[in-house]
């Protein structure tokens, strides 16, 4: 039925890490996932929708990335200097994308990083060279995330190190010192999110906590000074998500709050003031995601509902209205699954059908609607039709529990796990059930317990095609039964003497003289001190103050004729023979 099957809870664990930590899908799963590198609303990356000054970018489910807007020392990345008034596609393989001002980075499917568009002077790709680059080039390996700020770039890589390059005169870049930094240099360790944003950059670790470095002359970090810090220093706990705008900050925490701080003269903040903040200020609750332009805030809420406050130039409230700045948020929109403002007010958003979006200036073709031309759109306008950003549908073509079938003791508790294929297939939802809830029970998730002596089918079936593949477990008592342990072995190769156990309770071995020789030449016998043998889904393991053996086929153990040992878990004792004739 099943082959090639093992028990093994340490990869399910390590998927689980993988997913947490790693995970390198254009889409993920649930409303509002934190993951190493990247954020998702109701399975989509944030990060595969990036737009800025003059620039907007996009990466579709298929991995290819397309590019459109003004293309200024090559920032389309299209091997020109043209202007692209459409989406142009630039990029196969792609999972992510961050564009500035200048400069863009691209996250493939290997882990590779790559850059286009300005590099001399300030402006800095990483490459190690000056030289602008009109097409992707290389930067380094390994990359789960990447932030494109003003003049400097930040990425995660899988390891969860942050590494920064970039002009640095305010310590944006984080390594202590104000030099440029042309290639990638290590900042800190344990990071899950990054943020790079006009001379500041903010990070997120492992553990919720919040730090932040680089110029801080408005309060722009939020340690509630002004000084500027060129490496990083601790802000706040339990943060889910921040990023860094021009020179203020917007941070979401665990439970959802909207916090903010730094600049606030034209209301980007969202407190209802045009007050600077030294320290973070509550704004409001029910926030999953934040953005931020030159001087405005959008985010969306839990209900998919999109909504900006602050400066409100070229239409970016996308409600027909221009200029103000408004000190109440207003809402754009409803079904929002992901935005990206520009700092030359223009906004792109995706929407839960899969339908791209854009408004505000279009002076450089970034709307990707076919012109560009100087009145803005006032209102959201289609640029890519609905379904575009959904995935493919895979259909299901089968399941196979990973594991083959095995023996349980009365109140164990063992976690199944399945694989369905293809492994890109678009339901993956698995329903698992017993035959015999009276001998063990199957959860949702997998978790078989045992009941009561007995044997019992597990079957694992797809949701979508009722596809089924199934194993037996036989529950044991705890009382070990007669000829549960039915053979064993020690030694290996040619020396492997095969034992078993009686009904008298004996594990025996019967070996010749010649068989003992070979033995006690190649392996490490002990005479007494035993201390127990295990007996655990039929694998034993023999323990003395010299080590642990098992006791199986191509292993080698240390116990010596006449000792008495203990079955630890049962209420039984086994005798050693070793019988030379």
């Amino acid at each position: 039925m099943l082959k090639n099957k093992k028990r093994n809870l340490t990869a399910f664990v390590l998927f689980v890490v993988i997913t947490l930590v790693g995970a390198v899908s254009v889409f993920g799963d649930g409303l509002f996932e934190r993951t190493a590198g990247f954020k998702t609303l109701g399975g989509f990356r944030h990060d595969v929708l990036s737009s800025d000054s003059n620039i907007s970018a996009v990466v579709l489910p298929d991995g290819s990335l397309w590019t459109w807007g003004s293309n200024q020392r090559g920032l389309v990345g299209d091997g020109t200097n043209i202007d692209r008034h459409n989406p142009i596609m630039i990029m196969e393989d792609a999972v992510s994308v961050s564009v500035s001002q200048w400069r863009a980075f691209a996250i493939k499917s290997d882990g590779s990083l790559w850059g286009w568009g300005h590099n001399s002077g300030g402006m800095i790709l990483g490459d190690g060279t000056g030289i602008n680059r009109n097409r992707p080039v290389w930067i380094m390996d390994d990359v789960v995330y990447v932030s494109a700020g003003h003049n400097h770039t930040m990425a995660i890589k899988s390891d969860g190190s942050l590494w920064g390059w970039g002009a640095n005169f305010w310590g944006t870049v984080g390594d202590g010192t104000q030099i440029d930094r042309r290639t990638p240099v290590h900042i800190m360790d344990d990071v899950v999110y990054v943020s790079a944003g006009h001379n500041h950059t903010m990070a997120i670790k492992s553990d919720g906590s919040l730090w932040g470095w680089g110029n801080n002359a408005i309060w722009q970090i939020g340690d509630g000074t002004p000084t500027h810090r060129h490496s990083p220093v601790r802000v706040m706990d339990d943060v889910a998500f921040v990023t860094a705008g021009e020179d203020f900050t917007l941070a979401i925490k665990t439970d959802s709050s909207l916090w903010a701080w730094g600049e606030n003269r034209n209301h980007q903040l969202g407190d209802g003031t045009s007050s600077h903040r030294q320290r973070p200020v509550r704004i409001m609750d029910d926030v999953v995601f934040v953005t931020t332009g030159l001087f405005n805030t959008m985010v969306i809420k839990t209900d998919g509902s999109l909504w900006a406050w602050g400066d409100n130039h070229f239409g970016l409230f996308g409600d027909g209205s221009i200029g103000g700045n408004p000190r109440n948020s207003t809402k754009i929109m409803d079904d929002v699954i992901a935005v990206s403002v520009g700092r030359s007010s223009h906004a792109l958003a995706i929407r839960s059908n899969g339908s791209l979006w854009g408004w505000g200036n279009n002076g450089s073709g970034q709307l990707g609607i076919g012109v560009n031309n100087s009145v803005p759109a006032f209102r959201p306008l289609i640029i890519m039709g609905e379904g575009t950003f959904l995935p493919p549908t895979n259909t299901v073509t089968g399941i196979s529990i990973n594991q083959d079938d095995f023996n349980m003791l009365v109140g164990e508790v063992i976690y199944l796990t399945a694989t369905i294929t293809p492994y890109n297939a678009t339901n993956t939802n698995i329903i698992w059930s017993s035959s015999d809830n009276n001998i063990a029970t199957i959860n949702a998730q997998g978790v078989v317990t045992a009941i009561s002596s007995g044997v019992v089918t597990i079957t694992a079936t797809t949701e979508e095609g009722g596809l089924t593949d199934f194993i037996t477990i036989t529950v044991v008592d705890s009382a070990l039964p007669q000829g549960f342990i039915k053979s064993f072995a020690i030694g290996s190769g040619d020396t492997q003497i095969t034992g078993f156990a009686n009904d008298n309770q004996e594990l025996v071995f019967n070996i010749t003289e010649q068989e003992f020789e070979l033995l006690q030449d190649s392996l490490n016998w002990v005479r007494g001190d035993i201390v127990s043998i295990e007996a655990y889904h039929n694998l034993l393991t023999f323990t003395n103050p010299h080590g642990s053996w098992e006791l199986g086929i191509g292993e080698e153990a240390g116990f010596w004729s006449g000792h008495t040992v203990h079955i630890q878990g049962f209420d039984r004792v086994y005798t050693i023979v070793i019988n030379i004739y």
